[in-house]
Formats: structure tokens, C-alpha cells, sequence
């Protein structure tokens, strides 16, 4: 009865945490043809620095397009406004529809990753990271 006991406790406890460390949703990001521009600003030290802006609708439509398929999400949180442990990242701006505006921050931190405030964190590799900033 004890070892019965034990078994069911040891699954019950093994689910728990599978249901807790759950990846990240697929990133969601705007419809393509509500976006207008995408702005990238440098970030150094908690201070910005220049920022380039991506104006031609291909040049949008092959970023949302690159970023939704090349961003795996992770098992990592996003529970700040900006990236807990870097100075240095990249703030991507997505402006679209009437007045609004999605954030998302590329870093990197022994990997490359887009974190979209309070949402998740998703890890891309290391050539879609040099594309997505190559505006700076």
C-alpha cells in the first residue's frame, strides 16, 4: 500500500511539473497588412542609442515573416518590460492599425532571443539575429 502510495504521489508531482515549466505559445506578432513601419533601436547600457527604421512593405512583410518562422519558443518567462540580465539588446517596434504598437526585444545571452514583454521568450539563431538588427 505505501509503494502504491509513493507511485501515484510520484506522478502526481511529475505532472505538476511538467504543467508548470510548459514552452512558450508560437510568437503572435500583427497581421502583415495592418503593419507600417518597424523601428530597431540600439540599447547600451539602459540607454538608447540610434535607431533605423524599416519603411517598405516587402522589407516588413520578410521581418514578421523571418521572425514567425524562425522564433522556437523556449521554456523561458518574460516578466519584466524589458530583458532582466542584458544592458545590450536591440527594442523592435512593430507599428500598426490606428496608433498601436508591439514591442519585442532582441538579445543575446550565450544564445540569440526575441522577448515579447510579459508573454515569452522565443530563441532564434544567430543569422536571423544579425538579419533582424542588420538595420543598425
Amino acid at each position: 500500500m505505501k509503494n502504491k502510495f509513493k507511485l501515484v504521489l510520484l506522478v502526481m508531482v511529475l505532472m505538476l511539473v511538467m504543467v508548470s515549466c510548459k514552452k512558450a505559445n508560437p510568437i503572435t506578432l500583427p497581421n502583415i497588412d495592418d503593419s507600417q513601419v518597424i523601428t530597431v533601436t540600439k540599447i547600451e547600457e539602459n540607454k538608447e542609442g540610434p535607431t533605423a527604421s524599416i519603411t517598405s512593405k516587402k522589407d516588413i512583410v520578410d521581418t514578421i515573416k523571418l521572425i514567425k518562422e524562425k522564433a522556437k519558443p523556449t521554456r523561458k518567462k518574460s516578466n519584466n518590460d524589458t530583458p532582466a540580465n542584458t544592458k545590450d539588446f536591440r527594442k523592435m517596434e512593430i507599428f500598426y492599425g490606428k496608433d498601436e504598437k508591439m514591442t519585442l526585444y532582441l538579445y543575446q545571452n550565450k544564445k540569440y532571443y526575441i522577448e515579447k514583454p510579459y508573454e515569452g521568450v522565443w530563441e532564434i539563431d544567430k543569422d536571423t539575429f544579425n538579419k533582424l538588427i542588420g538595420a543598425m
